[in-house]
């Protein structure tokens, strides 16, 4: 993990992300200029409610992406695909156990966007969480890009 993603997380959680019925996706950027393209950490903030989620994220036209790490580091318990379709990245996983992603922030995998101009600082990602009982839970997307 590098600096700047370590310091996004501890202030994501510091401010109080992930309290009561909430859960929040962090995206954070690495730009790796010798392989001419940027790596996306995919983090998940939860308060120990979510047991399920949704994102979209767009790219570019004509980006060159690799999803094939997208959800790798899921918890035990959940299971989910990522695809790229022209002009985003869409992802689902749920747990297929009655349980939920315990509190605290979840490392869930990683993607990588190569052959475009970079993403902009305003990135508009959609995100979903959903509770045990498939409630909606409040969510928002932090994005945090070098």
């Amino acid at each position: 993990m590098n600096i700047s993603r370590m310091i996004f997380v501890a202030a994501a959680v510091a401010c109080g992300v992930g309290s009561a019925s909430a859960a929040e996706l962090l995206l954070t950027g690495d730009s790796n200029a010798k392989k001419g393209g940027s790596t996306y950490a995919l983090d998940i903030v939860s308060d120990g409610d979510v047991r399920g989620f949704d994102f979209v994220i767009p790219v570019p036209k004509g980006a060159k992406v690799d999803v094939s790490k997208c959800l790798s580091a899921l918890p035990k318990g959940f299971q989910g695909v990522c695809k790229h379709n022209e002009g985003e990245i869409a992802g689902i996983a749920i747990s297929m156990e009655p349980k939920t992603l315990p509190a605290g922030v979840h490392s869930i995998g990683v993607v990588t966007i190569s052959g475009a101009a970079r993403a902009s600082k305003n990135l508009e990602v959609q995100f979903n969480a959903a509770g045990m009982e498939a409630q909606v839970l409040s969510s928002k997307v932090g994005v945090s890009l070098d």
